[in-house]
Parts: structure tokens; sequence; C-alpha cells
């Protein structure tokens, strides 16, 4: 019961760490494409 809580309770955790840095990650991405193509 303990490991199925601490698993559940490890992806809520991490989906909210993915969420909020979802969108830092993209524009990074998004920058360095541009800065391969222009350059």
């Amino acid at each position: 019961m303990y490991g199925i809580f601490h698993a559940s309770f490890f992806i809520v955790v991490s989906m909210i760490w993915y969420e909020s840095n979802f969108e830092k990650w993209i524009k990074k991405q998004m920058m360095e494409t541009v800065f391969e193509t222009t350059y």
C-alpha cells in the first residue's frame, strides 16, 4: 500500500515539475533551433 502511494505521489510531483519547466524547455529548444538555422 505504501509503495503504491509513494509511486503515485512521485508521479504527481514529477508531473507538476514537468509542466512548470515544459514551456522553458520548449523556448530553449526553439531558440537553439533558430540559432542553428540562421548561423
